[in-house]
């Protein structure tokens, strides 16, 4: 799995990211991670393979 995170104020006048930017991620099936919605993004790593932990669940 490709995981991209990307740092949003959750008081983001530019409305970024844009949805048709998103589109575009999810159709090459990266995982984005927002810190807007998913709050703080830990990485956790063993070298090879790494896991990805958030503060927040998801929010729509």
């Amino acid at each position: 799995m490709r995981a991209l995170i990307i740092n949003i104020s959750a008081r983001n006048l530019f409305g970024h990211p844009h949805a048709e930017v998103l589109k575009r991620f999810q159709n090459l099936e990266i995982k984005v991670y927002r810190t807007d919605k998913n709050g703080t993004i830990t990485i956790i790593t063993d070298g090879r393979d790494y896991w990805v932990k958030t503060m927040l669940k998801e929010k729509d």
